[in-house]
């Protein structure tokens, strides 16, 4: 990083690609000094890059408090309490970090190793997240509710289904009855069959009285003896939430424990194979 004033912070000022093209630039036979005037990028960066030091896991800013598996480890906790309608408090995760801290010793900026106020999220980051996705400042007025595919399928399904409930009103069989007359569905009763003098309406009303017919004699839920009782004796393991808690540090030791006999287990097995192998040569 080049030398700045002090009380002035550092900004970066290139990317990616200005880094690759003036690296790309130099092996060409510019000079570092030209190339760090063209594209805009500190010599002492173009040095780094050109040396031995520089890998591809070289990452900006200084190193993580924790590393990637404990990392995970909090990931998956929070995750799956939030499956559980049991939401993590921000006191829950400053604790959590306390513990691994605790448990291996490091150096971190924090005090006592437990994290403060000022490493959580700012109110302004925040905004800025939901500024880029353009819903900061809310104004419904503004917002493109085209781009929800989703919903718009939604919406347009039901303008569709209420259409036709509009189209075609339900009415019980007690109001067709009363609309078509009781000498009439007396005669529907005893119909067997349609002889060639029947018009269409009358072939129409009997189909329909029918098919009201046979829904009344088709019962939509099965009729069932001696239906089985729940014991309550289903044997689920409970996983502890709080992820400073002995349970679940006792959970996570098994979980490893497991996982390790498995390996001794599949390198064994490889060992007797190439046993065998070697036996038979």
């Amino acid at each position: 990083m080049p030398k700045v004033r002090e009380g002035v912070k550092y900004e970066k000022q290139y990317t990616e690609e200005n880094v690759s093209s003036a690296l790309e630039a130099i092996e060409n036979r510019m000079s570092q000094r030209k190339a760090s005037e063209t594209f805009n990028i500190p010599r002492q960066t173009l040095q780094f890059r050109k040396s031995s030091k520089c890998t591809n896991k070289t990452t900006l800013g200084p190193s993580t408090v924790l590393t990637s598996e404990e990392k995970s480890i909090l990931e998956e906790w929070i995750v799956t309490s939030h499956k559980k309608s049991f939401s993590v408090r921000k006191l829950d995760i400053q604790a959590s970090v306390k513990e691994f801290l605790d448990a291996k010793l490091r150096e971190n900026p924090f005090h006592e190793n437990l994290p403060g106020d000022e490493e959580l999220a700012k109110v302004d980051t925040i905004k800025n997240g939901f500024r880029a996705s353009g819903l900061f400042p809310w104004n419904a007025s503004v917002i493109d509710y085209t781009k929800c595919l989703e919903l718009r399928t939604k919406i347009t399904t039901g303008k569709h289904q209420d259409n036709d409930m509009q189209e075609m009103p339900f009415i019980s069989y007690l109001q067709f009855k009363n609309i078509v007359g009781e000498e009439r569905i007396n005669l529907f009763e005893q119909i067997e069959k349609f002889d060639n003098q029947s018009n269409d309406e009358f072939i129409l009303l009997y189909k329909i009285h029918r098919g009201y017919r046979k829904n009344e004699t088709t019962n939509s839920t099965a009729d069932i003896e001696n239906t089985p009782e729940r014991k309550g004796k289903k044997g689920t393991k409970r996983v502890p939430f709080v992820l400073t808690s002995s349970n679940w540090r006792k959970l996570q030791i098994e979980k490893l424990e497991l996982e390790k006999q498995e390996q001794e287990r599949k390198e064994t097995r490889k060992t007797k194979r190439l046993l065998k192998h070697d036996e038979k040569q």
